[in-house]
């Protein structure tokens, strides 16, 4: 596991803001039409953002996502 955090930490540090992709998650809702116009909509849930590097691979991808959230 250790390996995995310190290849994220690696690509991290090295990649500017304009090579992340942030990613919305959303997870324990559901989603549904809205009465007004029946266009779909998120419900309930927990939703969370990441921003990982473009050039990430799938192992570092994994780590960063089930990364447990801090909250301070």
């Amino acid at each position: 596991m250790k390996d995995m955090a310190d290849e994220a930490s690696a690509v991290a540090a090295t990649s500017s803001p304009k090579n992340r992709v942030k990613l919305l998650c959303s997870y324990g809702g559901k989603i549904m039409p809205r009465a007004v116009d029946g266009h779909l909509k998120y419900v309930g849930g927990e939703t969370r953002v990441i921003a990982i590097p473009r050039d990430i691979n799938f192992t570092g991808f994994l780590f960063v996502f089930l990364m447990p959230v801090i909250i301070f």
